[in-house]
């Protein structure tokens, strides 16, 4: 009788062969979300190729310097799920952007005497402590995203903004059981980077309002992208994450304008970058709430960023190759935590 008794008092912590980990909301959801990201790079290698119609020319001694560059990204907001459907899934979530921060910096060691190093760039975003709504529509299977009639911003940020904060695009969507193993593809790694999408971040002192991104073609490639339940327990499932994920942009981007006086045609530029993320991590989703509780991922990014300039002037046709390959370490954070009701 009393372990019967001890038995019934147990919570149900496991997942039974067959089970499916599901996403659910309700109208009175409001979670809290705080996306931490951060990136160390070290310049360990660099290169310039000259070739002058078809022929290689010393491009002379290059620079003895070291790089490290520091990135680091922090976004915080709470969804308020105002309508559900039948089956419990959103289809209208109001966004509260409580913080959106940042900063980029590089160390140069190296430089001639007398010249400085770039300062730290800060960057942060017009839509903090604004509101955006996201509703579902049903004909076109996608999210429509509008400010709400106080918001006092630029509305075209909108644009780019994501729903993806719940993390459910990291399940299977299958029945599974403790060691099951599932892939994803690089799309899910993507928008794992990009929590709520691009919120339109630009450097703090800057007189541009546009964020600088680049018009270059971008392909995503999974070597690896995996997820296995390893264990359920008090209630909470445990999922492995290993990654193994590139990212290839390239295509060429308008030149400077020529010095005055100078009789030619401007070069034809192409700016190429390669990043591989090789990473492990785990994922944490609470049974009884149908959501996520946290994500971690840490491992090692390399970073391989360069291009060409052609053109043609008195010495013929001239072609310069430039290349930098940074290697070191990155770091992401989720956090999701139940809110309190807005005052």
């Amino acid at each position: 009788m009393r372990i019967n008794a001890l038995l019934l008092a147990l919570p149900l912590s496991l997942l039974t062969a067959g089970e499916t980990l599901e996403y659910n909301a309700t109208t009175e959801t409001r979670i809290r979300l705080t996306f931490e990201q951060e990136a160390e790079l070290s310049l360990v290698e660099q290169d310039v190729v000259i070739m002058v119609d078809g022929e290689e020319h010393p491009a002379g001694e290059q620079p003895d310097i070291d790089i490290t560059m520091t990135m680091s990204e922090t976004t915080i907001f709470t969804d308020t799920y105002q309508a559900v459907d039948d089956d419990s899934q959103p289809t209208t979530i109001e966004r509260h952007f409580e913080s959106l921060t940042g900063g980029y910096d590089q160390e140069i060691d190296g430089l001639p005497e007398g010249v400085d190093g770039p300062e730290p760039i800060e960057v942060a975003s017009e839509l903090e402590g604004q509101k955006a709504l996201f509703v579902w529509d049903s004909e076109e299977s996608e999210w429509t995203i509008s400010a709400p009639e106080e918001a006092d911003y630029d509305t075209d940020l909108l644009e780019e903004l994501e729903q993806n904060a719940d993390l459910s695009y990291l399940l299977s969507g299958t029945e599974i059981s403790v060691g099951d193993t599932w892939d994803l593809e690089a799309e899910a790694f993507r928008q794992l980077l990009n929590v709520s999408g691009d919120a339109g971040m630009v450097p703090v002192d800057s007189e541009d309002d546009e964020e600088g991104e680049d018009d270059l073609e971008e392909e995503w490639d999974s070597e690896l992208f995996r997820l296995t339940l390893t264990g359920v327990a008090e209630g909470t499932a445990t999922i492995k994450i290993e990654v193994d994920i590139s990212r290839h942009k390239e295509g060429e981007v308008e030149p400077p304008p020529m010095p005055e006086g100078m009789d030619m045609e401007p070069p034809t530029i192409t700016e190429i970058e390669d990043l591989q993320w090789v990473a492990e991590g785990e994922l944490l989703w609470s049974l009884a709430d149908h959501r996520a509780i946290s994500l971690q991922l840490a491992g090692e990014l390399t970073r391989e960023s360069g291009g060409t300039q052609e053109m043609e002037g008195p010495m013929g046709s001239v072609n310069i190759e430039q290349s930098q390959t940074f290697e070191g370490t990155f770091s992401i954070t989720i956090t999701l935590e139940e809110a309190a009701e807005e005052e």
